[in-house]
């Protein structure tokens, strides 16, 4: 009997530690919507394309602070999402009525403007694809000084 009673208490201290484990405290994760720059930066090149000028979004960035946020608490950079969510599944989440999206993301780039200067027509076709006119941009870090994920969400309205 005391075998089993050692046995039984083993297993309970077992379990114990696992579910704590599994139940860590949540990582801070601050995240931030850079939307403006980013219409103000492609703009510059879409205007010089001819093609329509893209506007801020909502709920683009609202898909944009979920996934980065996504990346940043679980240190990872993916199109899809920890949750298996995509770009449009996000999108529609964040009720977007989309025909087409898109989405760019990156990191180690200090700022969002050192991230945006990356992208340019040739190596980002979204910048001019006439059809995309919607935006949104949100950038995640786990606070206070940790890496910085950054998001740009495209989409063409469902007409």
């Amino acid at each position: 009997m005391n075998t089993v009673a050692a046995l039984l208490a083993v297993v309970v201290a077992i379990v114990a530690v696992c579910t704590s484990a599994a139940t860590a405290a949540p990582v801070n994760v601050t995240a931030t919507d850079y939307t403006p720059a980013a219409v103000t930066y492609f703009n510059a090149f879409r205007t010089v394309a001819k093609v329509p000028a893209m506007r801020a979004n909502d709920a683009l960035a609202a898909a944009c602070r979920r996934h980065a946020i996504d990346m940043a608490a679980n240190k990872f950079l993916s199109d899809k999402g920890s949750d298996g969510s995509t770009v449009g599944s996000r999108a529609t989440d964040a009720k977007y009525k989309w025909a087409k999206t898109g989405i760019t993301m990156g990191t180690g780039y200090a700022t969002a403007d050192a991230y945006l200067k990356t992208m340019n027509k040739d190596n980002n076709p979204w910048i001019v694809d006439k059809t995309i006119v919607d935006i949104g941009a949100a950038y995640a870090r786990i606070a206070p000084n940790g890496q910085i994920y950054y998001d740009v969400c495209y989409g063409a309205p469902l007409l």
